[in-house]
């Protein structure tokens, strides 16, 4: 049995050798092929050696899960789950800090908490979700006379406090991928009749949000915005703001796609969205 272990573990590493002395000549005449060869190392290579992964989660209802009906508490015990399941994973450690209602201002206030400086120095992702109402504040501060502006305006104010959390979590753990999720559009059928171009409006928050997170490495933008376009019946909860189990479960599906496109040290089997 001991040298049925050993030969494979042989056959492994002569792969990975094999592959990265030929990286450059395969990546040129066929880029395709190389990805999907990549692609099936990782496996390999993550199925031979599961590991732990510790992940914190932050922001505001979204988070928290408000919304859910099922009462499982939203996407994240949802993504915890999902990742449970893997082959790749032996264990799943999550310490979820959503709060309902918070704003960029009071997500700042939740990071000089010390004990969530702790988990986050210990983290291997660590997964946020704010915006949503600091969109809703600046529509009702300019409610009689809803224009772009007031959005652009806010805008500018969110990306300034999404540079201070990214600095914090930084520095307290340089190493952990950071996974910013952008916000969707329920808002359409709420604010159409003032400002038409809701939608134009979303994009362009989420555009500038995505600018930023990209100066920084190891720190990603993950859309939403398509998940829900369209879907509002049917993903939204009751108040047409909020997800509804569906879907959280589909947010779930997003963030654990965007956790096996960028973390190379594994691989992450992931289902098809609900329609």
């Amino acid at each position: 049995m001991f040298r049925l272990v050993l030969l494979l573990l042989v056959a492994v590493t002569t792969l990975i050798v094999y592959d990265s002395t030929h990286t450059n000549h395969v990546m040129n005449d066929h880029p395709l092929i190389e990805k999907e060869r990549y692609s099936q190392l990782k496996t390999i290579q993550s199925s031979f050696f599961p590991k732990d992964i510790r992940i914190v989660t932050l922001g505001d209802s979204l988070t928290s899960g408000y919304g859910d009906q099922s009462g499982n508490g939203g996407y994240v015990p949802v993504l915890k789950s999902m990742l449970s399941d893997q082959r790749s994973i032996e264990n799943v450690d999550v310490k979820n800090y959503g709060i309902g209602g918070i704003y960029s201002t009071q997500l700042i206030d939740v990071l000089n908490k010390s004990y969530v400086q702790e988990s986050i120095k210990n983290a291997d992702y660590v997964i946020i979700t704010i915006g949503g109402n600091d969109v809703i504040k600046a529509a009702q501060e300019h409610f009689l006379q809803l224009t772009t502006e007031a959005f652009e305006e806010e805008n500018k104010e969110f990306t300034r406090k999404v540079n201070i959390m990214i600095h914090k979590i930084k520095f307290y753990n340089p190493n952990a991928k950071i996974f910013f999720v952008g916000i969707y559009n329920p808002f359409a059928s709420l604010f159409s009749s003032y400002v038409p171009e809701i939608d134009q409006i979303i994009a362009t928050w989420n555009e500038g949000t995505e600018q930023e997170l990209s100066k920084y490495g190891n720190t990603y933008f993950i859309p939403l915005f398509d998940i829900f376009r369209g879907k509002e019946k049917e993903f939204l909860y009751d108040d047409f703001i909020h997800p509804n189990e569906r879907g959280y479960k589909n947010i779930a599906f997003r963030v654990l796609t965007y956790l096996d496109h960028y973390d190379e040290s594994t691989t992450y089997v992931v289902g098809e969205y609900e329609e």
